[in-house]
């Protein structure tokens, strides 16, 4: 189920429901209807063997730090992307171009935390798309947001948990109204086939006696049709014994609407979701549009003064009770 590690992360943050809400830095519809940019520095992507943990973390920054060496003895720099969090996900871009360099839907990232020691790297572990379990860790080298964007993800999963929470009860009520309306097209078709067929039995002269056709169909009425779907609509018998044709003149076969429930758990598709649009989008790009290491805050929203960050976990992690 696609969100599982959403209910995961409901279950294992339960008790700040109970002894106090915890306190983001973010206005909630910042996230639910927009997003939030910051500019970092992208020290790139590495495979990784495992999903979550931050020693595999740890290993993926010390081979990305390894790799950046190398390119910076050739003269190559750390590139500047855009790192947009969401409800629905995170997305890597080019700052100017806007160029999606990747994107990942909440539910395939599992697991994100800032290193506490030198407080500059961000990192999270995200699935790839496909049946394979392949993870990637993405590392981003800030000097004064590590700490907040791992709040911003934090508050996105808080937020999309509670979506999910929300909408999965009208999703079932939805599901249901779906399967009556199914049976009743399905029965309605049954139906529309009986009568014809009847029509068509009048009219080459096979009923000649309807009081005897009712009774020989152990039926009441001409105009009754029996309500299972099981009933023989095809193979009914007129009073003169002649078997009668099928709805298409060719068989016996009944042709009903195939009317197929769509998937209500929003997602079953791999598919990333598409970047919210900004609020700033009528006006031209600037660098200010941005959160740079220059500016202390987000662009929306406001920091949380007097956090306590003892109350916080070590590293968030989507899906501890796995």
């Amino acid at each position: 189920m696609r969100n599982s590690n959403l209910l995961k992360w409901g279950q294992n943050n339960k008790h700040f429901d109970k002894t106090q809400n915890r306190n983001w830095i973010h206005q909630p519809e910042t996230l639910q209807k927009g997003h939030i940019a910051y500019l970092v520095k992208f020290l790139g992507n590495t495979e990784v063997d495992q999903p979550k943990g931050i020693e595999v973390v740890k290993e993926g920054i010390r081979k990305l730090k390894f790799n950046q060496q190398l390119r910076k003895s050739e003269g190559s720099k750390i590139p500047k992307v855009e790192l947009t969090i969401s409800i629905d996900g995170v997305a890597i871009q080019e700052p100017k171009t806007k160029r999606i360099m990747h994107q990942y839907p909440l539910h395939r990232i599992s697991y994100c935390a800032d290193d506490k020691g030198e407080k500059r790297f961000f990192s999270f572990i995200a699935k790839e798309s496909g049946d394979n379990e392949q993870h990637s860790c993405f590392v981003f080298v800030s000097k004064n947001l590590a700490e907040e964007i791992t709040l911003t993800i934090g508050q996105a999963f808080d937020l999309a948990y509670k979506r999910f929470l929300e909408t999965s009860g009208r999703d079932l009520e939805v599901q249901r109204r779906l399967i009556v309306l199914q049976q009743n097209v399905k029965q309605l078709e049954v139906e529309n086939t009986v009568l014809r067929q009847r029509l068509m039995d009048f009219a080459s002269g096979q009923i000649q006696d309807v009081d005897e056709y009712c009774r020989h169909n152990n039926i009441s009425d001409i105009t009754e049709v029996r309500s299972s779907f099981n009933s023989n609509v095809t193979n009914h018998t007129p009073p003169n014994g002649t078997q009668a044709n099928g709805t298409n003149g060719t068989n016996g076969s009944m042709m009903l609407l195939n009317l197929s429930i769509p998937s209500l758990n929003n997602g079953t598709s791999s598919a990333a979701p598409p970047v919210p649009p900004r609020f700033f989008q009528s006006k031209p790009f600037t660098d200010t549009d941005l959160i740079g290491d220059i500016n202390s805050g987000p662009t929306v929203g406001t920091k949380l003064e007097g956090l306590l960050m003892d109350e916080l976990e070590e590293d968030f992690n989507p899906r501890a009770c796995e």
